[in-house]
């Protein structure tokens, strides 16, 4: 990871810091993150390391259109319906630089609550398993993701004789966190579906029951749309 990044992640985790058991005698502390922290990091997905610059947070039209190549039968204004009616408060979105190779995107929402999140999970991943609404080269399959609950997977590739690619997402939730890493690659084999997995998990270990640093929760309890 690069030194300017690691600086960056040191100094913020220690300035978020926050007591646990508030009004109590508890001397436990639980360490709040922000979006930008709960992305998948440097190390954790073999071969991959992120931006210097944390991404920037997101609104739900900033996000549509990012995250769009993930999409198979999902619309701009389905996604908006569905994502609004799930309490979408804000989002942000990881691309990890790879040259010509893959894309890769490890994003991270907020919404209404944990069960929303869960929504969210379950109708993204059902897209991903979904033929294309036109003529459709791809074969499609679910991937066990185990030791993440209620976390679900899926993988694209393309038919025999057409031009290849392969696709992964990798969702799960934890509180009113969702987290989707998702790969399209130029042909089958770039990047091992076990390596992504792995990725997830390492994520999922750091960052599970983390709430959010409590600068960031305002009164109706979503951060602002341009806080980092």
């Amino acid at each position: 990871m690069p030194i300017a990044r690691r600086v960056a992640l040191a100094g913020a985790a220690g300035a978020v810091l926050v007591a646990a058991g508030c009004g109590s005698s508890s001397n436990s502390v639980v360490g709040g993150l922000p979006l930008w922290q709960r992305v998948v990091q440097g190390g954790e997905l073999k071969g991959y390391d992120p931006q210097i610059q944390p991404p920037a947070n997101l609104n739900l039209t900033q996000f549509i259109r990012q995250a769009r190549p993930s999409f198979v039968r999902i619309t701009d204004s389905s996604a908006r319906k569905e994502l609004t009616a799930d309490g979408f408060k804000t989002a942000t979105i990881e691309s990890f630089p790879s040259g010509a190779g893959p894309l890769l995107a490890s994003s991270v929402l907020l919404v209404g609550s944990p069960s929303q999140a869960q929504r969210v999970v379950d109708w993204s991943s059902n897209d991903s398993l979904q033929p294309c609404p036109k003529t459709c080269n791809a074969s499609f399959e679910a991937v066990k993701v185990s030791g993440i609950p209620g976390a679900k997977g899926a993988h694209r590739f393309n038919l025999p004789g057409t031009k290849p690619f392969e696709a992964y997402n990798i969702l799960y939730a934890d509180g009113p966190f969702v987290y989707d890493l998702f790969e399209l690659g130029p042909k089958p084999g770039v990047v091992k579906e076990k390596d992504l997995i792995a990725a997830a998990k390492a994520q999922y270990k750091r960052v599970k029951g983390a709430p959010l640093p409590h600068y960031l929760v305002v009164r109706r309890g979503a951060p602002p749309a341009s806080t980092p």
